[in-house]
């Protein structure tokens, strides 16, 4: 059985990439995807746009501080707002004669998954959440159910396992999510999708007739990090909090006991010899 193959290992935050499928996937021929979400991407824009304008309004009144500041509002949405235009315009999944890609995100590697290796294609809506924060990040997704899951690295499992010691109250509910990521792994999509899926099915249908593309149940995910990073599996913001000194704090924070490790047996005072 061939296994999923990450296709770069390079992670950089914020930057296009993966975004054509491999020749494993097209084999030459032509391919049909859907789309991920844009709404982000006109947020961006427009609050680059104002950006700029307070930028030209502060210079035109000689303030160098609010120029500085306003310019930093123009860049950093502007620079956000074009990598998530490159990602947008490409396909969030898509297949071909050799398989199914889902393209690269700022945070994951694309991946190039066999036919051999896909059950089905499934559409669902992702709810997402972080451990330790309250907010549910809610979305349309499009994921492919392996035949064989594919587990995490072994880094990124030694480093989840670490985690979870220190979390033992949400130990089953993680290890349940990333399961069900290692059987289906998936990409967000748009409001597209629904148009474009006719056009996959078909697609589906002709590379690869035994596979069903089907609606599937709400997935509730719990996770300490975006999961499926090969590379860098814990973001470096995390790295400190998992092997450094902010750990009991954190744990405080997420009203967890840090587990004490066990006393070291103490040995017996040395009985000094007769006579001294």
């Amino acid at each position: 059985m061939e296994r999923i193959r990450p296709v770069k290992t390079q992670v950089t935050w914020m930057r296009a990439r993966d975004l054509v499928p491999p020749e494993s996937v097209t084999r030459g021929g032509p391919v049909t995807g859907v789309t991920g979400p844009v709404v982000d991407v006109l947020f961006l824009m427009v609050v680059s746009l104002l950006g700029a304008a307070g930028a030209v309004w502060a210079l035109a009144h000689l303030s160098i501080p609010g120029f500085f500041i306003m310019g930093l509002f123009a860049v950093v949405p502007g620079y956000a707002g074009w990598v998530r235009y490159q990602q947008a315009s490409a396909p969030a999944v898509c297949v071909g004669a050799g398989g199914v890609w889902l393209a690269g995100t700022d945070r994951r590697a694309g991946q190039a998954i066999p036919w051999s290796n896909v059950a089905e294609l499934v559409f669902f809506t992702a709810r997402e959440r972080r451990v330790g924060l309250t907010g549910v990040v809610r979305h349309r997704a499009l994921g492919v159910r392996l035949r064989v899951p594919q587990p995490l690295p072994a880094q990124e499992r030694a480093q989840l396992d670490q985690t979870l010691a220190l979390l033992p109250q949400v130990r089953d509910q993680v290890l349940a999510s990333v399961r069900s990521w290692e059987e289906l792994p998936y990409r967000q999509i748009g409001g597209a999708g629904r148009l474009e899926r006719s056009a996959l099915t078909k697609a589906t249908a002709g590379f690869a007739p035994w596979v069903q593309v089907v609606n599937g149940p709400r997935l509730d995910s719990l996770t300490p990090w975006v999961v499926g990073e090969a590379d860098t599996p814990v973001p470096a913001g995390l790295q400190p909090l998992v092997t450094g000194g902010l750990v009991p704090g954190l744990l405080s924070l997420l009203g967890a006991t840090p587990r004490q490790a066990a006393a070291p047996p103490q040995e017996p005072p040395a009985t000094p010899p007769p006579g001294s």
